[in-house]
This record gives structure tokens, sequence and C-alpha cells, in this order.
């Protein structure tokens, strides 16, 4: 499993390097517009691009912004990966697939506004997207999401839920996109913060020339570090705020503190969990060019430091230093959500009578915002702390680009047979059961469970349920026990007694599927 996730994404990378941004001229066949759909926590951002899907070249970027609200997370609140929960379906039909067809109608209609060269409306072939977060924690959504293909109110609406590491690479390679040719993607790192989860990825070259894939993974971001310090705060309401420097006689502590002290220790636990130790040593030896990807840096970030103009730029981009982030922090600590609405908006509030002002501090969107804006500067400032970061580069790369060139769209030809002198499709192939996927999962790693592939079919693994500490799970479940080192190179997790985790299994000629497996640890 790891040793796909390198492939592809040296693949990728090798794809950057070789084709240039954009094609003078493709063929049309090979032209097509496909419209992108990143499908988070709490919305769906959309953008379309004209693209040759021959050469993976972009051709014109068409579309971008487009931003769609969902209520998915409030749904899935108590969802985690180890323990995901089944999504409501009177809430799916009557909230979640009107979301979805929204979206297309949406991006759909701001295509058809914009003109080519000879002054017709574009029009989209393909909608394609991914899944993060909070769909990782459903255990009904892949099925769900899969039906939006064939339901006639989002007919060819392709979303596919996929791994955090897979979001990682996205971002990584979508970092690499951006930069100059030539940038040596073994000197840098990608950091992605979403609401629910947080992610850095490099490459990293050994001494024999070697690449290796390093992963830290977390799913504590922008909004569950949020509500993780809430509840260690004792809160009543959904905010942190205010977030006092000054001791707290309920933890004998400041509330700065417990915040800072909360960031390292779920930091220590990803780090564990994930095995990420050298992740992290690579990181504080080598010290590559970190690059922000996603709204905390480029939003929450960006926007406190250009307060007192502490953005800096050199000819890498602009960039901020972890110690003008620690100083600006300093200003946020004690102000309440309505302050710190104030503090981020001033230019609204000029010239505003204060009854014009009181309704500003109370606008609901702007308050959203303001109750994690501490909390994720603080998750940022202690992180780079953690990785000995001294400063992090602004990338409006994500993902999101990257969906454009992901294998799992590519375009698949129907091979046809003759019948008489008429050609027709082939008939498509039958998709295999989530029990043979298991089998299948088996076989093809037979090697690191010490068997040959011959003994590895079927009987040592089949779908069901186990315990695990935090209740009953369900999934493809390995008899046969594995290593550490094992489960490390399939790319998986370890507690102290199961390897587990979410992979893509090859479903012959449609892609891969992704299937939670279990095994015991040796």
């Amino acid at each position: 499993m790891l040793q796909f996730r390198i492939t592809r994404l040296s693949f990728l990378l090798v794809a950057l390097t070789y084709f240039g941004a954009s094609a003078a001229h493709a063929d049309d066949a090979c032209r097509k517009v496909r419209a992108a759909y990143d499908v988070g926590t709490s919305s769906i951002k959309l953008s379309a691009k004209l693209i040759d899907v021959c050469k993976s070249e972009v051709i014109k970027d068409i579309y971008s912004g487009g931003k769609v609200t969902s209520t998915f997370a409030a749904q899935l609140a108590a969802a985690t990966i180890d323990r995901p929960q089944a999504l409501d379906l009177e809430y799916w039909e009557k909230n979640g697939l009107p979301t979805f067809e929204a979206a297309k109608k949406f991006v759909t209609e701001e295509v058809a506004k914009i003109k080519d060269e000879n002054g017709n409306s574009y029009a989209i072939d393909q909608h394609a997207g991914i899944a993060t977060h909070v769909f990782r924690t459903c255990s009904n959504c892949a099925p769900l999401l899969k039906s939006l293909l064939t339901n006639e109110r989002t007919s060819g609406l392709d979303i596919r839920i996929i791994p955090q590491a897979r979001e990682g690479e996205l971002e990584f390679a979508g970092v690499v996109r951006s930069l100059r040719p030539g940038t040596d993607p073994t000197k840098i790192s990608s950091w992605g913060i979403g609401d629910g989860s947080q992610q850095f990825v490099a490459l990293a070259e050994s001494k024999a020339g070697v690449q290796k894939q390093l992963y830290y993974l977390s799913s504590y971001a922008s909004g569950t570090f949020k509500t993780a310090l809430v509840e260690k705060l004792g809160r009543t309401e959904n905010s942190p705020n205010p977030i006092s420097n000054e001791t707290n006689l309920r933890t004998n502590k400041s509330d700065y503190t417990v915040a800072s002290e909360l960031v390292d220790a779920l930091f220590d636990q990803a780090v564990a969990k994930n095995k990420s130790a050298s992740f992290v040593d690579w990181m504080t030896t080598t010290h590559p060019i970190v690059y922000g990807v996603g709204g905390v840096h480029t939003g929450a970030i960006k926007g406190a430091l250009k307060l007192d103009k502490l953005l800096k730029s050199d000819d890498l981009g602009a960039f901020y230093l972890i110690t003008d982030l620690e100083a600006i922090l300093t200003k946020f600590l004690g102000l309440k959500d309505g302050e710190i609405v104030e503090k981020m908006n001033a230019k609204d509030f000029d010239g505003k009578t204060d009854e014009e002002k009181e309704k500003l501090r109370k606008n609901e969107k702007l308050l959203s915002y303001a109750r994690g804006q501490v909390s994720s500067m603080i998750l940022v400032y202690r992180t780079a702390l953690k990785l000995d970061i001294d400063r992090v580069y602004l990338s409006n790369a994500d993902g999101t680009g990257e969906i454009y060139f992901m294998p799992e769209f590519a375009p698949k030809a129907e091979p046809a047979e003759k019948v008489g002198s008429v050609e027709k499709p082939a008939p498509k192939p039958t998709l295999p059961t989530k029990a043979e996927l298991c089998s299948r999962f088996v076989v093809k790693n037979a090697s690191k469970f010490g068997l040959s592939a011959r003994s590895a079919a079927g009987a040592i693994a089949a779908m069901g349920t186990i315990e695990r500490a935090n209740g009953t799970v369900s999934g493809c479940i390995v008899q046969k026990s594995i290593s550490a080192k094992g489960c490390e190179a399939l790319g998986m997790i370890s507690d102290a007694t199961t390897c587990y985790g979410v992979v893509d299994i090859p479903a012959n000629t449609s892609g891969t599927r992704q299937m939670m497996v279990y095994i015991p640890l040796k």
C-alpha cells in the first residue's frame, strides 16, 4: 500500500516536470471541461477547467471560487475514524442529496456564463470530486455518494471519498505544480489544515538516492481542535473564547497554557498513532521549505498578520514568520468573540453607528470565524514549534486543483465487440463484492503476512465485525497477524493490538475501492 502511494506521487511529480502549465493546441477529442468538487467538512468548493485529458494539461482556467455550504459535519459530529457513524437516510434525502444537486446546478450555470474564443458558452463534460474528513467518519456515505452518479437529480456527479494520506498527497502535488520549474520536491513539505484534518506530506531522499514519502496525519484541525479545547476549558457554548493568559481558578493554569499543552499532547498522540517519528526527525534536521495550504494559513493567519503588516515576501512568495505569529497571537488573547469580529473586520466598522457596530458583532457568519480564530493560531504556533518551523510560505494551491489529474477520473475507453457488421460496446464488468475485495487485499499483500498468494486466499480474511476499545467496528477482518513493520509497509496504522486503516483495493477496470481493514498485531 505504501509502495503504491510512493509510486503514485512519484508519477504525479514526473508528470508535473514533463508537462507545461498550458497547451497551445489540443485534439478536440482530448479537450474536456471538468468541474471539480472539493467536499469538505462544512462546504463544497467548486471550480472548472478546460483540460487536455490525453496529456494531463490545463488548457484554460474557466471558473473558480464557487462554494456551497453543507451541514454534514453537524450530522456526524460524534463520529470518528475509529468509530464511524451512519448518516441518517432521511437527512440525506432532505438535505444531503439537495446539497449536491445545488452544487452541480450552481457550477453548471456559472460555467455556462463564460464564453470560449468563438463566443460559445462552455459546457461541462465531467463532474468529479473528492470528499474528505467528515465522510471518512461515515460508515454509509460511500454508497450514498456513489448513487449520485445515477440519480436523475445529480446524474454524472462522481464523488470519491479519499484517505487522509491521499488528501495530503494531492495537496503536496498541488504545491509542486504551483512552484517554478526545476524546484526540488525533496526540499519542501506541504502543511494542509482544514476544518477536520491536518496533514504534512514530504518526499524525502536518502543518501542512496531512494525517495520515500513521509507523513504527519492528525484529525485535529481548525474545527476539531476548537471543539476539543471548548471541552477542555469547560466552556458551556461552542466557543473557547476568551482565551486568557491569566491563571484560571478551575485549572490553576491560564487558558493559553491549557490550549498549548493540548496541542502538544495531541501532536505527540498523532505521531505515535501514525508512526510519524521519521517525519518529525526529517523536519527537524533538514528544515525544508514549508508551504501552508488551506484557509487556516491563507485566511485566519494571513488576515491576523496583515493587521500589523507582518506578512512578508521574498522570491519564493508571501510568507509569515512564527515569531510574528507569536507576537500577533498575544494581542488576541483575552478577546471575546465579538471583539475578535471587530478586530478582524476593522474596516467594516469604520463610520458605523453604535447600533450598526453591535449588529456586526453579532453577525453569525463573522462569529463562526471568530470562534476558531485564536484556537487556530495556537494550533499552528505550537505545531510549528514541535517541528522547528521558523516560517511558512502561503500556497494558493490545494488538493482541489489535482482533481483534474487524478487517474481515478481519467476517461476509460470501452472495448467494442462486433456483432455481425455492427459494433456495440462490450458489457461492463461486474464489480467485485466486498468479500471478494477483502480476499483480494490479502492475496495482493501475501508476502507481508509471510504467505504465498495461493495460501492467502479467502480462508484467512472475511467481512465481519470485531470488538475494539471504543465499540464494535465492521470491515475486512484478517485472521493472520502481521508485524508492526508489515503494518507500516501497508501504509496503515497500529495500536497495541491491531493494525488498521482505510485501503485502496483494485476493483477490475473500475479503478479502486476503499475498505476499512483490521489485522491483529503480532
